[in-house]
């Protein structure tokens, strides 16, 4: 009877467990999947993050951003919204005019110059508004 036991529930296991070569041919072809995906999606943006393409209007020595002055500013005008990451309160549209913040201003921005930003949106004290901070940028003309 152990024996009976025994055989049944080996057999039932061995019954259960897939072949290696199937398992393997599956994610292999997942994997290429991917990857041929990978070049047509847009890659993941970090929470709060957004990518724009603005062109430079103003550039400010030190300026009130909700009350808190701030040095390193720049007032752009909106050209292109190139990624938007989750969470982003108020994004901004094509044409709107929004001032952004430099953490270090670079020496080599001029006004009339398009750059494209990776900036990270923050919260006014009072919380009804918000400002944007440039983490990075490239100049494209």
């Amino acid at each position: 009877m152990k024996s009976l036991i025994l055989l049944f529930s080996l057999s039932i296991s061995l019954a259960c467990d897939t072949p290696n070569n199937v398992l393997e041919t599956s994610s292999s072809d997942s994997l290429e999947e991917t990857s041929d995906n990978s070049g047509q999606e847009q890659q993941s943006v970090s929470p709060n993050t957004i990518t724009l393409m603005v062109k430079i209007l103003e550039i400010h020595e030190s300026i009130d951003i909700c009350g808190i002055s701030k040095s390193n500013v720049i007032g752009t005008e909106v050209m292109k919204v190139v990624q938007s990451g989750s969470s982003i309160v108020n994004k901004p549209n094509v044409k709107d005019k929004m001032l952004l913040d430099f953490i270090l201003f670079p020496k080599d921005l001029n006004k009339n110059t398009t750059i494209e930003v990776k900036a990270t949106e923050s919260l006014c004290q009072d919380g009804s508004k918000t400002y944007f901070t440039i983490a990075s940028h490239k100049i494209l003309k």
